[in-house]
């Protein structure tokens, strides 16, 4: 029975995509643990799970003093394979390897050189970067989210010995909430995730006032640093009875809490690699919830809103455009619901059941070596 770590510097209450890789590894009859920081699992979690303490908030002391703590974790646990969440968690593993051997998979799930994190900071990004460079020739399995992100990676760094693809998708999600446009006087439309850059969140409100009719109103769910920001643009717009903010939801509940809203925004802004390539977890949970989307215009977006037709797309740097197609799209009951019946036809397919089991292909091949099959 293999022994399989899986280390987090962000909280696992909001990361569904660690959590579906967890229980794929359960699944498999693995002994799981997890490194991660607090909030703790309400729920129980199942597997156990070792939280670090966070007295530094932000800056270099911040992932210096979770590489440290996770260092002296893993040098008393039995590791047979650690599953990392990102750049910030490499230094720790590489130190590590020194004193033990282990297979290391590596969930490169954006381009992290191209964070926001790094703007103005350039000889921090060079720094990171060398470090993902350095990581790459230890790494058995390179996943990303995506085949753009991966071409990109694998242009960056030739040497990847393998990369793989899996897809932030949520687990099926039974709805009994059948999308009928005109049910509703007033249509609900939605955000949820992180109050960050390059979200579209400001441009969506502006365009959300240049809406004339149906009525409407806007929920935004989640937290960040845009908070006040786009409390002081709701009230300049003067859309506060037509716009709200509400607190971050644990995963685990978020489909449940999104599934009786009327339309999902997805508006990131391509203006990095990192963007660009991005195909961001809330695209799906709509979906799964039976939501029809409003997207960028990013490549990756439009794919997939092309292909299943399950809503239309942006530029989330156009006040108009964005307001153009919000308009359509609560005002068109036909085009509505074709999206609607799309998104449950859809969900079926863009689920975490389908896959894990590429996921269970990974475990199992790096593993058992000898009997992968290319």
């Amino acid at each position: 029975m293999k022994n399989i770590f899986f280390i987090s510097i962000d909280p696992l209450i909001h990361r569904r995509r660690v959590i579906n890789q967890i229980e794929t590894a359960k699944n498999m009859g693995w002994n799981v643990s997890a490194i991660s920081v607090g909030p703790h699992i309400q729920d129980k979690a199942g597997f156990p799970v070792f939280y670090i303490n966070r007295p530094f908030k932000k800056g270099p002391l911040k992932f210096l003093h979770f590489n440290l703590k996770t260092f002296n974790i893993l040098k008393k646990e039995k590791v047979d394979i650690i599953h990392a969440r990102g750049l910030w968690v490499l230094p720790s593993i590489l130190v590590f390897r020194f004193f033990k051997k282990f297979k290391l998979i590596y969930d490169a799930h954006e381009f992290f050189a191209g964070h926001e994190l790094f703007q103005n900071h350039l000889w921090r990004r060079l720094t990171w970067l060398k470090l993902e460079k350095a990581a790459v020739s230890k790494i058995d399995s390179f996943i990303t989210v995506s085949e753009p992100l991966g071409e990109f990676y694998k242009k960056l760094y030739p040497n990847i010995k393998r990369l793989d693809i899996i897809r932030s998708l949520p687990k099926q999600h039974i709805t009994k909430i059948e999308k009928k446009v005109d049910d509703k006087k007033i249509k609900e439309i939605v955000f949820h995730g992180y109050f960050l850059p390059g979200r579209g969140l400001i441009q969506l409100i502006q365009a959300t006032s240049k809406i004339e009719n149906p009525e409407f109103h806007l929920t935004l769910i989640g937290e960040g640093i845009l908070e006040n920001e786009l409390k002081k643009e709701i009230n300049k717009n003067n859309m506060s009875d037509k716009i709200s903010i509400e607190p971050m939801v644990e995963s685990g509940k978020l489909l449940n809490k999104i599934e009786t809203k009327d339309l999902g925004i997805a508006l990131i802004e391509a203006d990095s690699i990192n963007r660009k390539y991005a195909l961001p977890n809330k695209f799906f949970e709509y979906i799964q919830a039976g939501i029809p989307v409003l997207a960028s215009n990013i490549p990756t977006l439009m794919e997939y809103v092309e292909k299943y037709q399950v809503g239309l797309t942006a530029n989330p740097n156009s006040i108009d455009d964005i307001a153009e197609k919000l308009q359509t799209m609560l005002s068109d009951s036909n085009l509505f619901t074709k999206f609607s019946a799309n998104c449950f036809k859809a969900s079926k397919e863009l689920c975490w059941e389908n896959e894990s089991k590429k996921l269970k292909n990974i475990y199992y091949e790096i593993s058992n070596p000898s009997d992968r099959k290319d």
